[in-house]
């Protein structure tokens, strides 16, 4: 399974997260999920939305779910999309998620994907809806600088003085579980404000 994300997508996917620092932030998506083989699915968004309404806080972010709807049907009527799922951000702090700052690259990322992990609460949602893809995005305030793709497929990088790490989950009828999708987008690696790492 992949996401496929365009450059300005991942704009309105970074930027809302970055902007709602140090509270969550949530959004829907709309697109279109695609096979070309079996095997080789794909959701491709269209519209990438952040909510509003929903109520931030810095471990956790509800959605309303009335207004989710209310979008919806707006999309639907103006828009030749349809709802592939939702979107939002996970924040790493210290004393909650860490107790020593990380130290060397391989730290930092180990704490953005074990971060990025969906929560029992995500799970909640993600199991009313198995057939939609879940992103979820993981910030940290840190000087580490790494534009790459992880070997599981995530999104990993820093911008000013963010690393962010971005993870997209589905749920595979075969193991019959959640798991990762890989995220494409070559604007994270061969964007020039992406500052690359040095030891």
């Amino acid at each position: 399974m992949k996401l496929i994300i365009k450059y300005y997508q991942f704009i309105h996917l970074l930027i809302p997260a970055i902007e709602s620092y140090p509270e969550e932030y949530y959004g829907l998506l709309f697109g279109d999920k695609t096979s070309r083989t079996s095997g080789n699915e794909r959701f491709i968004p269209e519209f990438i939305l952040p909510s509003l309404t929903a109520q931030r806080r810095s471990k956790e972010v509800s959605p309303n779910e009335k207004r989710d709807e209310r979008v919806m049907n707006l999309v639907s009527r103006l828009a030749d999309a349809k709802y592939i799922g939702d979107f939002h951000s996970h924040i790493l702090k210290k004393g909650y998620d860490y107790d020593k700052r990380p130290k060397t690259l391989d730290e930092v990322l180990n704490n953005l994907i074990y971060n990025a992990r969906y929560s029992d609460y995500d799970l909640k949602s993600m199991e009313k809806n198995r057939n939609y893809i879940y992103i979820i995005t993981s910030l940290f305030k840190n000087k580490w600088f790494a534009p790459k793709q992880t070997k599981k497929g995530d999104l990993f990088g820093s911008i000013n003085n963010f690393n962010f790490l971005t993870s997209a989950y589905y749920w595979n009828s075969r193991t019959k579980k959640f798991q990762k999708a890989k995220v494409e987008c070559s604007y994270v690696t061969g964007f020039k404000g992406f500052r690359k790492y040095k030891p």
